[in-house]
């Protein structure tokens, strides 16, 4: 979502927000950047939700299918040296948040932790992925609760995904981060 939401966020809003059928857009969109064929029956799956914050800024959420759920304990991954098979963690909600005078349009993604219970939220830009730390319960309510005020939680991390698209905003998210090549981890 964030790179058809960042390029060019007002098409994209209102692209959605006119769509009669905004999962199925979802659904051909993605299958075209995964050359894979549409399949109908998998928006089903998917629910969307818009509405607008006190503010005035407008937001897109998708609702994705419910995850398997993840079973490790915090004491588990603490004892772990090396897990099994790495887990896959799903989401539960992408946003896209419009843009005023002030901020930015940004989005968003709620999903699981792997721990059992607990879910992250990470803020995506064109560039990367940075993680803002403990997300709220998956539902859908909690989670629209807290994006009016997500573009003010620290980042604890981050992967970036294409440092070629770093923006001033990327500059400004990665500040106080200590950057640490894969191969330097401990």
């Amino acid at each position: 979502m964030p790179r058809l939401a960042l390029q060019k966020p007002e098409s994209f809003l209102e692209g959605y927000l006119s769509a009669e059928q905004p999962a199925m857009v979802y659904v051909v969109i993605i299958s075209g950047l995964a050359r894979t064929a549409p399949d109908p029956a998998a928006a089903e799956r998917f629910h969307f939700h818009h509405g607008q914050f006190e503010d005035g800024r407008r937001y897109l959420v998708f609702e994705y299918p419910e995850p398997e759920p993840m079973t490790l304990t915090e004491a588990e991954l603490e004892a772990a040296t090396s897990l099994p098979e790495t887990p896959i963690l799903c989401p539960y909600f992408s946003a896209f948040v419009e843009g005023s005078d002030q901020l930015p349009p940004a989005c968003y993604v709620l999903g699981q932790a792997a721990v059992a219970g607990r879910t992250t939220l990470r803020r995506c830009t064109l560039a990367g992925h940075y993680s803002l730390g403990d997300g709220s319960r998956p539902v859908l309510e909690d989670f629209v609760a807290l994006l009016p005020e997500a573009h003010t939680y620290e980042v604890r991390g981050a992967t970036m995904l294409d440092p070629s698209a770093r923006t001033s905003l990327d500059e400004q998210l990665l500040k106080g981060l200590n950057p640490v090549k894969p191969g330097d981890w401990p």
